[in-house]
């Protein structure tokens, strides 16, 4: 999170310890016993977090690649801070383990850590994250749980889990890389506004343009994609820091019709098991067992759209670490009204940095070409842009313009 302005370290490390106070999640560690791995909430007590100060936002993005990589201590702090500044900005790098929070609470927490430095008095309403842990045991005894584990069960028996990367093709490195690409926000203003008008979603439409480019690329009909879920109902649990939300996998059938036509049937599979998301993943994999169903892989590739509310107040960046487990994830991140951006993060087993910027340039001229032609055959759309021709042009002719 980094602010416009020189804040002190003390301004900043007092607002991250008012972030740890006032929510248990931060404060969760594990420790083993007699009976096994516990987890328990540690009292708060004031910490001073580490201080770096760097020479330009290059140097700073250094730093907190250097941070997002290092190993995490289970038995330790399982969310960690380094407090930054530059000549002209400061900020707070927040490096956490997914067991005990998930990707919505660094916007959670970036809006807490405001308030604080505007009020020390502040205080957010949220909810003991230990009710909402008793809340989903309490959901596990319920006919609704009963009721989607039934779904699931059908799912599987029907739609058994589809992925090119695991089984016989699986490779165990997650040594991994990420790559860029801006989107134009008028393109992204654009696409929303032919969501609307087709009565589709945002995350619809771009699951359907990363499954034409794998069919037409792979020449694959049928795979899974990892879809997040918020899983937050209420105001004290959208204020509340924790391990809310998780991953559905949802089963993508491309077919050799028009744009449009796919991604109708890809919002229709979303929202039916977007009814039923209450049913883990891990909850899936129980119930597989169970049936002595086969276990694969849930999925294999993840995709999701972050579009945060502007604030004028600070930016986020969100860096990954470089050992994803994941061999491919799509993630459009879209923080202000200036600036959108896809990024590929990818296992280095399976793709090379040039094979990614090309899956990303075809990527962003899908886009543009499916909201122009939308009910044109999806093996039909260009994925090509004007610029890419003609380098390839020049590149085979040999063109005497080429520089």
């Amino acid at each position: 999170q980094m602010f416009p302005k020189v804040f002190t370290y003390k301004q900043l490390n007092d607002a991250y310890n008012c972030l740890v106070r006032d929510n248990e999640s931060l404060r969760v560690k594990f420790k083993e016993t007699a009976d096994g791995l516990v987890s328990y909430v540690e009292d708060f007590k004031y910490v001073n977090f580490p201080f770096i100060k760097v020479g330009s936002d290059e140097e700073l993005l250094e730093e907190t690649r250097k941070a997002v990589n290092l190993p995490i201590d289970f038995y330790g702090r399982l969310v960690n801070c380094i407090v930054f500044q530059t000549p002209t900005k400061s900020g707070i790098i927040i490096v956490a383990h997914h067991i005990v929070i998930d990707g919505y609470c660094s916007f959670v927490m970036s809006e807490h850590i405001n308030e604080y430095l505007r009020n020390p008095e502040y205080r957010p309403v949220t909810q003991p994250y230990a009710d909402y842990i008793e809340k989903e045991e309490k959901h596990k005894q319920s006919k609704r749980f009963l009721s989607d584990r039934e779904f699931w069960k059908n799912q599987f028996s029907t739609n058994p889990t589809c992925n090119m990367f695991s089984g016989e093709n699986a490779i165990p490195d997650f040594s991994s890389e990420e790559f860029d690409k801006d989107i134009p926000i008028k393109l992204l203003t654009r696409i929303k506004a032919f969501c609307t008008d087709n009565e589709i979603s945002p995350a619809s439409f771009f699951n359907t343009v990363y499954a034409t480019y794998i069919r037409r690329i792979y020449d694959v009909e049928k795979f899974t994609i990892g879809v997040p879920v918020l899983n937050r109902t209420t105001k004290s649990e959208l204020n509340t820091i924790g391990l809310y939300m998780h991953i559905v996998p949802l089963v993508i059938d491309i077919q050799s019709e028009s744009f449009i036509e796919n991604a109708k049937k890809i919002e229709d599979a979303w929202l039916n098991i977007f009814r039923h998301q209450k049913f883990t993943q891990y909850d899936i994999r129980q119930m597989l067992r169970e049936e002595n169903m086969p276990i694969n892989t849930l999925y294999d590739i993840v995709a999701d759209f972050l579009e945060f509310v502007p604030n004028n107040d600070y930016e986020i960046i969100l860096p990954y670490g470089n050992n994803i487990t994941i061999p491919l994830e799509f993630h459009l991140q879209s923080f202000n009204q200036e600036k959108c951006g896809l990024r590929v993060c990818y296992q280095t087993a399976y793709f090379t940095e040039n094979e990614v910027k090309i899956m990303l340039d075809s990527i962003v001229t899908l886009m543009e070409n499916a909201i122009e032609h939308p009910f044109e055959n999806i093996n039909s759309i260009e994925m090509v842009s004007a610029e890419e021709k003609q380098k390839s042009y020049c590149s085979t002719h040999r063109c005497p313009l080429q520089k």
